[in-house]
Order: C-alpha cells, then sequence, then structure tokens
C-alpha cells in the first residue's frame, strides 16, 4: 500500500540516475582492484557450509590500499579530488508543481568553512 504523506516520502527509495550508477559500478571495480593490487589474505568464510553461506574475506595491506585508490581515483578524467573533512551536507529541494517531492545534495560544507557544490 503506497500513500503520499510526508513521512513515506522521507523512507521511499528513489530510482538512481545513470550517472549515479556508473560512479557505484566504477567504486566496485577500483575497489576490486585495489583489493587484488594490495591483499595479504584471501580465504572463503564457512567453506564447509552450503553456497548460501559462504563469503569471501581478503586481507589487505592499508597502505597499499590506500595508494592503489588514490591512482585509481587520480586517473579520472574531470573528477576533482577533495582533501577534508565533512560537516555538513547542504540539501536542496525538488519541486513538482507545488509539492516539494525529495531532497537532492546540492553540496558540502567542510570543516575548514569552505563549501564544495555540485556542479
Amino acid at each position: 500500500m503506497c500513500s503520499n504523506n510526508a513521512d513515506d516520502r522521507q523512507t521511499r527509495h528513489e530510482p538512481h540516475s545513470i550517472e549515479t550508477l556508473i560512479v557505484m559500478s566504477f567504486l566496485t571495480a577500483a575497489q576490486g582492484k585495489a583489493a587484488d593490487a594490495a591483499g595479504i589474505q584471501f580465504r572463503m568464510l564457512n567453506a564447509s557450509k552450503g553456497p548460501a553461506v559462504r563469503g569471501p574475506r581478503a586481507q589487505m595491506d592499508r597502505k597499499l590500499y590506500k595508494q592503489h585508490m588514490q591512482q585509481l581515483l587520480a586517473a579520472v578524467p574531470g573528477l576533482e579530488i577533495v582533501d577534508g573533512a565533512v560537516t555538513n551536507v547542504l540539501l536542496e529541494a525538488n519541486h513538482e508543481g507545488s509539492a516539494t517531492t525529495s531532497k537532492a545534495i546540492a553540496g558540502v560544507m567542510l570543516a575548514s568553512g569552505a563549501s564544495q557544490q555540485q556542479q
């Protein structure tokens, strides 16, 4: 059952844009590449049990993993990497007619006081 009250809108899952899906796909692939490059030990948990409960586990060298991820991200064209702690997320309301349908992230506020706005 679906209703249109404000409480339901806060918990409703909005479909992702194609750009978001591309970024998520890239990050998933990059994490795997970094894990392969920095891996120390790879194991299959619950190997003696059925396939539904088996799960891979990888232990990585933390410095190598971080270094490899930074190299992969730095090679992405058009990606600006900003070093800083996020203290606040800036939201922007999306409107459809007279109703506010959802909120989108418009940027972030950093601990340094600088803000990064979505372009």
